[in-house]
């Protein structure tokens, strides 16, 4: 059985009659007839009751028909999740200095965007040996020692992540 007999097969049930099916499939009528014979064989059961080109499904259609639809949908929930997770965005967060703030911040952030994935390391290192290019957003404290860095300062109620601003508690 491939997957393509059984999205033929749904689309047929849906629309009962092969022609319509074949044109919404790009496929030639006699090809769509032959996938879904073939179908049949393989399951050894008539699916169709036929009336020249209009088809409705018997009861072994109607009930192949209720697990066909529940297993493509789930095929292709997998396909999306696994098509998202790839192209979902990771951030890479190093903090030097732990806030709350910034925590609530995030898990507000999380919340909203649960597709993205997201690194978070605590850093307990000199700010001179840090690799700034390893993170995405780097906290750190605003003192002499952190001069050095480039970036906008966290504003006390509020912290931008992803262009959206995410209020803080």
């Amino acid at each position: 059985m491939e997957l393509a007999q059984i999205r033929y097969f749904i689309t047929a049930a849906q629309l009962q009659n092969l022609s319509k099916a074949a044109r919404v499939l790009n496929i030639t009528q006699p090809a769509l007839s032959k996938s879904i014979a073939k179908l049949e064989d393989e399951l050894d059961v008539s699916l169709f009751e036929r009336a020249g080109k209009s088809i409705t499904l018997n009861e072994s259609g109607e009930r192949f028909l209720e697990y066909a639809l529940n297993s493509i949908k789930e095929l292709d929930n997998a396909v999306d999740s696994v098509k998202k997770q790839i192209s979902s965005p990771a951030l890479f967060l190093g903090l030097l200095i732990y806030s709350e703030k910034f925590m609530h911040c995030l898990e507000g952030f999380l919340r909203a965007n649960p597709d993205v994935s997201f690194n978070l390391e605590h850093l307990a290192v000199s700010p001179f040996d840090i690799d700034t290019n390893k993170y995405d957003m780097l906290l750190y404290p605003q003192n002499q020692l952190f001069r050095k860095y480039k970036g906008d300062g966290i504003v006390p109620w509020f912290a931008c992540i992803q262009r959206k601003i995410y209020a803080l508690p």
